[in-house]
């Protein structure tokens, strides 16, 4: 009798802990709520300087006048992975009308990896035959200074370097929205 009780105690407990550990992990692998943005429509975009994979330098200065988009991402969310078929099939869009359509010429994708080096997202353009442009630092430097959390999250700078539109995990675009939120910014 005594053992059947406190294997009944120790059953309830186990399940509680259960519980207990699903949530705090679950907590490790869920961002807060994307309303918590550092960064805002309407906010100048954050200046700095990254190396791309292809060696080149980007910074968001190089928007300026055309205007482009920021992605970030991890290649172990899978938001970032559902999203990417996506963006390339806009940037494979827009890489083929640039110089073509007026009001298109010279506008940039660049995806910044949060929290990945180069070995994995190399591995992971390569095997997914990905050609956006990218860089991967494997910190969260560039990443802090315009979200404290939630990937992927997609930044559309303007010409003057504002923030347009700003998309997450909850609302990621498809191609032919981002296009006509790229062609409807690039209108103004």
């Amino acid at each position: 009798m005594y053992f059947n009780k406190t294997r009944a105690r120790f059953r309830r407990i186990l399940s509680a802990f259960t519980v207990i550990l699903a949530l705090i992990l679950s907590s490790c692998i869920n961002d807060p709520d994307p309303a918590e943005s550092a960064l805002r429509v309407g906010d100048r975009c954050p200046d700095f300087t990254i190396t791309l994979a292809d060696g080149r330098l980007f910074s968001p200065e190089m928007f300026r006048g055309e205007g482009g988009l920021i992605v970030f991402f991890n290649t172990g969310c899978k938001d970032c992975r559902a999203e990417f078929p996506e963006i390339q099939e806009a940037y494979d869009q827009l890489s083929s009308l640039n110089g073509i359509i007026p009001t298109l010429p010279g506008f940039e994708f660049v995806c910044i990896a949060r929290d990945q080096g180069p070995e994995v997202v190399t591995d992971y353009w390569a095997a997914n035959s990905l050609t956006l442009p990218y860089c991967a630092t494997g910190d969260r430097a560039v990443y802090s200074l315009f979200a404290p959390s939630v990937i992927p999250r997609l930044y559309l700078i303007d010409r003057n370097l504002t923030i347009s539109r700003i998309w997450t995990d909850s609302d990621a675009p498809s191609a032919e929205i981002l296009l006509q939120a790229i062609r409807s910014m690039r209108a103004r």
